[in-house]
């Protein structure tokens, strides 16, 4: 599904990227 976003966000290695990846899944859905 994300998994590419999911990628980007680990290379980030952020927490705000973590909780972005979030958002984005719930506006997918």
């Amino acid at each position: 599904m994300a998994n590419s976003d999911s990628i980007d966000n680990n290379n980030q290695g952020s927490m705000y990227n973590k909780d972005k990846t979030v958002t984005t899944n719930q506006r997918r859905f």
